[in-house]
């Protein structure tokens, strides 16, 4: 059964309107402690969050774009992505990268970037 495009629009809305932090963990954080601490290698504050748009297919989605200021938390392997609402306490989105990517924190002054950007899409079923 197909689903109304608005009701995709409301969903993304809330993940464009509210998610004022992204962090990349070591596994998939189920809460929003786990998204910002317990699993959280890198951050960034405040990304930007595109407009809601048509994916190509028959679903909507919203991009978290690229960025090279990113702050690193510690070293290891990142392996997915948490959208925060942090000022209320929110796990919006959590989910696996294209791939993993290894962190190195020995210098504080290594910042953490991504050169794709981040899709978050709802499909029809």
């Amino acid at each position: 059964m197909p689903f109304n495009t608005e009701l995709f629009d409301l969903a993304l809305g809330r993940v464009r309107d509210n998610v004022d932090k992204v962090t990349f963990c070591t596994q998939l954080p189920t809460t929003y402690a786990e998204a910002l601490t317990t699993y959280a290698l890198a951050e960034k504050d405040n990304p930007t969050v595109t407009d809601i748009e048509a994916d190509g297919a028959d679903g909507r989605q919203v991009r978290v774009t690229t960025f090279a200021n990113g702050v690193l938390l510690g070293g290891g392997t990142v392996t997915h992505y948490a959208l925060l609402d942090t000022g209320n306490s929110k796990l919006e989105v959590a989910e696996a990268l294209a791939a993993p990517v290894a962190v190195n924190d020995d210098n504080p002054a290594n910042a953490f970037e991504i050169t794709q950007d981040i899709i978050v899409r709802i499909a029809q079923p």
